[in-house]
């Protein structure tokens, strides 16, 4: 595994309490405000108890790149009627097909859940105006219903789209890939990832000639989060169907951060 270190870069003069900074992670810069590493700093601080000033802090990270052996879909339908009791029986009758067409494509029901449901009335824009609403009228009714899926088959993935479309989906866009055994993954990133923070308190050490000691405490913070990717979904309704959906898991990041306080020898 290739070590990424963080460098952090602060303007000449000024200090963390007010300001932002850049890291550069693996080639890549990423403006951050100091008040979330200053929450760091103070909580690794507040777990060591009175702080000898002999010490370095250091941040550490590691990240592990896998393929990815699962994948959630967001696959939604959404109805306009003039009433709201119209526009329920059709999201229903819609939404209906829909699980009975993910079903088909091999989807257990307890891989299926619904993340939103909403009832939205419908109002003009305002005589005259090219934006706002006339909230006195209301014209009809919008009604959505939103499903997360989770495909354990990547290779069925496309499919489950494909069939979702062709039975009336038309609100998703969105598909996140993961790892099933996440969490023995993460372990191994926070291990290297203490690992890291050492080495970089010891380029800071060796700069002033001291030598990095005992771990005197340390912290991780959140780990990198599977992330949502926005595909554009055809829209089966205006008849835009495609001969199948194509998709691409490629590989996903498993990483972790610490902050850890070392004694100086």
């Amino acid at each position: 595994m290739n070590r990424e270190n963080a460098t952090a870069v602060l303007p000449p003069g000024e200090t963390l309490a007010d300001n932002s900074i850049n890291i550069g992670l693996g080639g890549k810069m990423l403006r951050i405000t100091c008040l979330c590493l200053g929450l760091g700093l103070m909580a690794v601080a507040a777990a060591a108890g009175p702080m000898d000033p002999k010490t370095v802090i250091a941040a550490g990270y590691a990240e592990i790149l896998v393929k990815p052996d699962i994948a959630s879909l967001k696959i939604g339908v959404g109805t306009i009627e003039r009433t709201s009791a119209k526009a329920l029986d059709a999201n229903l009758a819609a939404m209906r097909r829909v699980l009975a067409a993910i079903k088909a494509a091999g989807v257990n029901d307890v891989d299926i859940q619904t993340s939103d449901f909403s009832v939205t009335p419908i109002h003009p824009t305002r005589q005259g105006e090219s934006y706002g609403y006339d909230v006195s009228v209301t014209v009809g009714y919008g009604v959505s219903d939103t499903l997360i899926v989770t495909v354990r088959d990547l290779s069925k993935v496309g499919e489950v789209i494909d069939n979702a479309i062709k039975a009336g989906a038309n609100l998703s866009n969105s598909v996140t890939f993961d790892v099933s055994n996440r969490k023995n993954l993460e372990s191994k990133a926070l291990a290297d990832a203490v690992k890291d923070a050492r080495h970089n308190a010891q380029i800071m050490a060796d700069a002033e000639n001291a030598k990095v000691g005992k771990l005197v405490a340390v912290s991780n913070t959140s780990p990198v989060e599977p992330q949502w990717v926005t595909h554009p979904i055809p829209n089966a309704a205006r008849g835009e169907y495609m001969e199948s959906v194509v998709v691409v898991e490629g590989v996903i990041p498993v990483g972790m951060q610490v902050m850890a306080v070392y004694a100086l020898e």
